[in-house]
Formats: C-alpha cells, structure tokens, sequence
C-alpha cells in the first residue's frame, strides 16, 4: 500500500492494524459481558481507549513497526522524547476518574526518557552490556519500592 510519492506500507502493517481492530471489537464486546462495566465505575470507555493504547505499542512492535519508527524518527533528540508518550493511557484513565497525581505523571515521563537516553548515548551492538543491567537492575527496584 502507497501513501503519498515516496511513504509505503508494509502489507504485514495493514494485516496487523485490521487485527488489532477485530481484536480491540473483541474485547469490547466481550466487557459489556462482564461485571467489569460495574467495577469501573461508568469509566469503560477511558479504561477501555487505556487498555488499547498500552496495548498498541505491544502489538505494532511485534508486526515490525519499531524498525520503522526508528527510520522515521529522525534526531536522537527524539528518538529520546518519543518513550514520553507512553504517559498518555494513565492520563486518559486518570483524567476521567479525577485520580490524576503528578508525581506519577512526572515519573511515566521521566523513567521512559531516562532509559532512552542511556541507550541512545551507548549506541551498542546487540548484546547484553552494563547500560542493560542497568535499565533491569533500576526496574526491578521499583518495582520492589
């Protein structure tokens, strides 16, 4: 598939976003099903556009678009900045619930930006070095905090 003169994409992108549609369908139907529409509080749909938005990356990495984020990026700058996104679905689950606490915001910004920036300055082969132990070794204690 063509997009414009000089942009194509992938077929196995297409297949995957159709996927991910009839999955995300799914998923829907199936928690109109459920208790969880009482548990929730009247805030499905937020909780529902979060659970599809940090599922996205998951999947759409695993179709290959990583390597074309990567070619698209652009500036190291942004190859650093761009993780900070992954602070969007707590704000689109946190902001409707009036449970948004910055300290959490600030850190799903920071700790994603942190950890691309150690890589982005290592530019390493593709093997286990200390800035991996690292990223592990910082995930594990906060996870442990």
């Amino acid at each position: 598939m063509q997009i414009g003169i000089t942009r194509t994409i992938p077929w196995r992108i297409v297949g995957a976003t159709f996927a991910f549609a009839v999955l995300l369908a799914g998923f829907w139907i199936e928690i109109q099903n459920t208790r969880i529409v009482e548990t929730l509080g009247g805030h499905v749909t937020s909780a529902f556009v979060c659970f599809a938005l940090l599922l996205a990356p998951l999947w759409f990495f695993g179709f290959g678009a990583g390597e074309a984020l990567r070619e698209r990026s652009g500036s190291a700058v942004a190859r650093i900045l761009l993780p900070a996104f992954l602070a969007i679905p707590y704000l689109v689950f946190a902001i409707p619930r009036g449970e948004l606490r910055w300290a959490y915001v600030l850190a799903l910004v920071a700790i994603p930006i942190c950890y691309a920036a150690i890589f982005e300055a290592a530019r390493l082969e593709q093997k286990f070095a200390w800035q991996d132990f690292v990223v592990l070794l910082s995930l594990a204690l906060l996870l442990e905090i």
